[in-house]
């Protein structure tokens, strides 16, 4: 079928093709008519003067409109085709400058997100470590660690306990003078 679009349009000139379309759905609109026409005129003749029409003419006038048809699809379908406009040479070579340039940006973009990962994956490898040097403590230096932790929590304890006792004074202070 290609093959056969490829031929008519290349022995019709484009300049052709858009009037014969137009064209052609006149006259595929004027044969209906005349059918629709010429077939209630022969209704009449027969009804009132028992006039009996050929039925050639009647299978003969749907025949022509089948083929109108038929060839006014084929022709609209043929000139869509070949009045689509063809891209000029630079239209895609700048739509493919932009599609190099979108395609970097997205690669840029990747090689970022890998680069993140593999810091975040490195300092899973460090606490992965950490932990396992934690779980291969024997117990006295396990309870070394434990006491060293029990110390500091005392001091700042008491380093918070001393600064909620000062906020408390200072509000208590404030209070009274007001």
């Amino acid at each position: 079928m290609n093959k056969i679009k490829f031929a008519v349009g290349k022995r019709i000139p484009k300049e052709w093709l858009m009037p014969i379309e137009k064209y052609t759905s006149h006259i595929l609109l004027l044969l209906f008519i005349v059918l629709v026409f010429g077939t209630t005129l022969m209704i009449y003749l027969n009804k009132s003067y028992g006039y009996l029409p050929d039925p050639s003419y009647t299978r003969n006038s749907f025949l022509i409109i089948i083929i109108m048809v038929v060839f006014n699809l084929f022709l609209n379908e043929t000139v869509r085709e070949m009045l689509v406009e063809e891209t000029s040479l630079s239209k895609r070579i700048e739509s493919l400058t932009i599609s190099l340039k979108t395609s970097a940006e997205s690669i840029s973009k990747i090689e970022e997100e890998i680069k993140r990962r593999e810091t975040l994956v490195s300092k899973l490898e460090e606490d992965a470590t950490t932990y396992a040097q934690l779980t291969r403590l024997k117990k006295p230096e396990v309870e070394a660690v434990a006491q060293t932790l029990r110390m500091e929590l005392k001091q700042e304890g008491r380093k918070s306990l001393i600064k909620e006792i000062l906020v408390a004074a200072i509000f208590f202070l404030l209070g009274w003078l007001l």
